[in-house]
């Protein structure tokens, strides 16, 4: 049973440790995409969801904002909580 429960600690370990990593190099990716090219991507989103260029971008930066929040409160505390209790 104790052996159960340790390889199971460790699973979810490895689980939120890489849903931390690969959430984090998604933003990063993205949020390179978006700086390097900025007029291209707010053209882009302008136009599929009608809005003004100027409009897209404080959108973008709180889609940013709101992804790196989620990715903390679901992947890296859960993961520092497990790393406090094994």
């Amino acid at each position: 049973m104790q052996n159960e429960i340790l390889m199971n600690i460790e699973f979810l370990l490895n689980f939120f440790m890489w849903g931390t990593i690969l959430n984090f190099g998604v933003l990063l990716f993205s949020f390179t995409v978006y700086t390097c090219g900025r007029s291209w991507v707010q053209r882009i989103h302008a136009k599929l969801y009608g809005l003004t260029p100027e409009q897209v971008g404080p959108i973008i930066y709180r889609i940013f904002a709101l992804y790196k929040i989620l990715t903390v409160i679901f992947f890296l505390v859960p993961w520092i909580a497990l790393r406090i209790i094994s």
